[in-house]
């Protein structure tokens, strides 16, 4: 039996910019010509062209595809790359890579008024660490959370990992450079699975219970998605278990990256907010965590009455939206019942705990707090 523990997914981000490039991987080509390099040609630019509505299908998939079948593949390409070559007299085949210009596709998909993602996770290699009873396993046969990579060679749509060779003299050498903490520096190891960052994967086994944490090494250098759970299974066979965990894992990570990389082109709304302030050591901390919403076109304190603070915030999209993203900003938003014919809602801060009954009894017993702290707030703007 599998019983959720938490049923909030932690998420944390190290980067939310927009990459330069698409990069489409893995495109099998083909092609026929009068000559190996006429052969060539010909599989590139039909490789290009399926690699294109590949591409639109994962970083647009409300808009119709069908629409861009025509358009010319060849201004939008950066560069392309090939392996595993095949070619006889007439003949070729091979492996084609495709870095897309990034801003050239933007302005194709913006006249659909449609959201699309800015960027799309590079292939990474897999660091799988179990830890149970004080033990760690990490590039080791032993390792459930290899076991199953090797074993079932699980593919994502969106994550591109790539795993350690099973051969023993390279799993050693990937548990060295882990364990001398060099493995996000070791260009030549990455470079030869042909990427530059990590995927550490780590679940944590005590009793019962399991603790699932991702994140991509270097941390400095890519837009990631980590999650951070926590699972109660009391299943005898781990092995299950971990499958399990592992698909959640990509599931979350997957969810949190098109939150974080999606561009909304739906038009500006303003929404007007109103949120408690009981204390003068509230303002501040309140304020800061508003002005750090950077998902939002603009956020502006209008100013403070009646124990709350008017916040005006400029969003492109609807009220639902800015809800749900409110929400994983630890933020709650509802409507506000306010004597006027303005629009309002009330935000509140999840830590708080407060569900709308609470929220309005909060508002009701404004008026019994001192007057001299409410005159003290408003003399601190």
């Amino acid at each position: 039996m599998k019983k959720i523990l938490m049923g909030i997914v932690t998420f944390f981000s190290v980067s939310a910019f927009a990459s330069n490039f698409y990069v489409q991987s893995d495109i099998l080509v083909s092609g026929e010509g009068k000559s190996v390099l006429e052969a060539q040609t010909n599989a590139v630019s039909e490789g290009q062209k399926k690699a294109f509505l590949m591409l639109l299908k994962k970083i647009a998939p409300t808009v119709d595809i069908t629409q861009f079948e025509t358009v010319d593949v060849a201004p939008l390409v950066q560069d392309v790359s090939l392996s595993d070559e095949k070619v006889s007299a007439t003949t070729y085949k091979g492996n084609l890579s495709v870095r897309f210009k990034s801003e050239p596709i933007y302005e194709l998909l913006e006249g659909q008024n449609e959201p699309f993602l800015t960027s799309l996770p590079e292939p990474m290699l897999l660091v799988p660490i179990f830890e149970e009873e004080g033990k760690i396993l990490v590039f080791n046969k032993e390792n459930p959370i290899l076991n199953y990579f090797y074993s079932e060679k699980p593919q994502n749509d969106f994550f591109h990992v790539k795993v350690v060779s099973d051969e023993g003299q390279k799993l050693q050498e990937a548990e060295k450079i882990w364990q001398e903490g060099l493995f996000d520096k070791h260009n030549a190891f990455l470079n030869e699975y042909e990427v530059t960052k990590a995927l550490v994967l780590k679940i944590k086994k005590s009793m019962d219970v399991y603790q699932v944490e991702t994140f991509v090494l270097p941390k400095e250098s890519v837009s990631t998605a980590g999650v951070n759970f926590q699972v109660m299974d009391d299943r005898e066979d781990v092995h299950f278990v971990v499958k399990d965990l592992i698909s959640d894992a990509f599931s979350n990570m997957e969810k949190k990256w098109v939150y974080l990389m999606t561009k909304n082109v739906a038009p500006v709304s303003i929404y007007h907010l109103l949120t408690p302030v009981s204390k003068v050591s509230e303002l501040k901390k309140i304020k800061d965590k508003i002005a750090q919403l950077n998902f939002v076109e603009k956020v502006e304190i209008k100013g403070f009455k009646n124990k709350m603070l008017s916040v005006e915030i400029a969003f492109k999209g609807s009220i639902d939206e800015l809800q749900r993203k409110l929400v994983l900003n630890q933020m709650s938003l509802m409507p506000y019942m306010a004597e006027t014919d303005e629009k309002l809602y009330l935000l509140t801060f999840i830590e708080e705990k407060l569900n709308q009954t609470e929220a309005q009894s909060k508002l009701l017993n404004q008026e019994t707090v001192a007057e001299n702290e409410n005159q003290a707030i408003e003399n601190s703007f």
